[in-house]
């Protein structure tokens, strides 16, 4: 079978299960393939985002093909399609849920190192800073002084988005009851 092309998708579907050929898939894909860029140009409204998603539809397409039972390929690959557009819409959501509580969960009178005024409490906030225990000091010293947000403070050190958030509030917390142990 080499004229892929004239060939029904149900009969690509079959051979693709059978032998694993990319040729096969990337033929059944191609048929649909602005069906595929339109619906994540409609749900994700960003082109460069939805060549993305349609390029890792393909990718999912190729997994999920063989698992599962498709009677008519066209309405799967839609709904497949419309679900992770609603995955990478949930997830982006979450995200800037979690950035923007940063900015309010932090907005009180805790010394800030900018509002720090003069020598002597500057160096007992950072003799403070160095009594807190490890992970503490690394939060606290990535999102205030280097001015990282709490994803870069993920990628740098592994930690989850709940513990940093965590080892910040405990650190601020500590900073100020070492704070003002030392007035």
């Amino acid at each position: 079978m080499s004229d892929w092309k004239s060939k029904k998708d149900s009969d690509l579907i079959v051979h693709y299960k059978r032998t694993g050929d990319m040729v096969v898939l990337s033929t059944l894909f191609e048929r649909y393939k602005l069906l595929v860029q339109g619906t994540c140009l409609k749900y994700l409204e960003n082109r460069e985002e939805a060549e993305d998603a349609s390029q890792e539809i393909f990718i999912q397409l190729s997994r999920k093909v063989g698992d599962h039972e498709i009677i008519e390929f066209k309405p799967w690959l839609y709904v497949l399609t419309k679900n992770y557009c609603f995955d990478l819409i949930r997830k982006k959501n979450r995200r800037d849920s979690k950035e923007s509580e940063v900015i309010f969960m932090h907005y009180d009178d805790l010394l800030h190192p900018d509002e720090v005024q003069d020598e002597q409490e500057l160096l007992a906030l950072s003799e403070c800073l160095k009594a807190l225990p490890l992970d503490q000091q690394k939060c606290i010293h990535s999102f205030y002084y280097e001015s990282m947000s709490y994803i870069e403070i993920e990628s740098l050190t592994g930690l989850s988005w709940n513990s940093i958030r965590s080892y910040i509030q405990n650190g601020r917390r500590n900073l100020k009851i070492c704070m003002s142990k030392r007035k």
